[in-house]
């Protein structure tokens, strides 16, 4: 009966060992699949980033090329002329103004001419009287 009865132990010691053998191979198996996602997510992250670096390298580029460009020219002063409003002591500024008209008949922009400078004393009755 002893033969019998130590042949279980060694059984039932196999089984323990399986069972925990198994358990330690699902842990690092689960860890492995866990870590590789992870690897995954940071390079899916990596690469966009260095998508968005190429692309304010390239808005970086055409910046520089657009400041070369306004500074060995007039490029900037007509910019700042057409926005901005700006004018050379001494010039006059003329205004184009588009007609809002439903009819398409001739062409929808006038020309308009600034009126003349009002004298000094007339600038003075303006400012203190609000005429216009």
């Amino acid at each position: 009966m002893s033969a019998i009865h130590s042949d279980k132990r060694i059984f039932g010691h196999r089984s323990w060992l399986i069972i925990v053998g198994l358990l330690l191979v699902a842990v690092v198996a689960f860890n492995l699949v866990k870590e590789t996602i992870n690897r995954y997510r940071i390079d899916r992250q990596v690469n966009d980033l260095n998508n968005q670096i190429k692309d304010l390298q390239q808005q970086n580029s055409e910046l520089n090329n657009l400041i070369s460009s306004w500074s060995g020219s007039n490029q900037l002063e007509k910019e700042a002329r057409l926005k901005l409003g700006l004018q050379k002591p001494g010039e006059r500024v003329v205004l184009i103004l588009r007609q809002n008209t439903s009819t398409s008949s001739g062409s929808n922009l006038e020309l308009l001419t600034p009126a003349a400078e009002p004298s000094n004393p007339q600038k003075w009755w303006r400012y203190f009287f609000g005429n216009k």
